[in-house]
């Protein structure tokens, strides 16, 4: 099974070199493997700053000082992750949140509702 993901995450993992992207793959098995359960380094839980919280998370791949990657996630029901926004924040620091967070939780919110939407329509006669 393939975690749902935004397309913006889609592209990024595709723009990957394969030995970054062999990185990435593996950090996010493990999310997918363990889910709420995955645990630091790779993943961290309940982002703060989210107003998804603590549904909010992050899959954390450092490889250098110029490669810190992270992609948000999203815990929604049955506790499935969603990838919802990734990028480096090498050179950018914990501003990197402040940014990017509103913009992860924005697209929770969008997919939420398309769950939402989708269950409503399949429960229909």
């Amino acid at each position: 099974m393939s975690l749902p993901r935004h397309p913006q995450v889609a592209g990024w993992l595709q723009n990957l070199d394969d030995t970054t992207r062999g990185e990435v793959d593996e950090s996010l098995d493990y999310l997918q493997e363990h889910g709420r359960a995955a645990s630091l380094p790779d993943v961290r839980h309940r982002i703060q700053i989210s107003r998804h919280f603590p549904d909010m998370s992050e899959v954390r791949v450092d490889i250098d000082n110029a490669h810190l990657y992270r992609v948000l996630v999203g815990f929604g029901p049955n506790d499935v992750p969603a990838l919802l926004l990734a990028g480096n924040k090498a050179g950018i620091g914990n501003h990197w949140y402040d940014e990017n967070v509103p913009i992860a939780d924005d697209r929770f919110d969008a997919y939420l509702a398309a769950l939402a939407r989708s269950r409503t329509i399949s429960k229909e006669p």
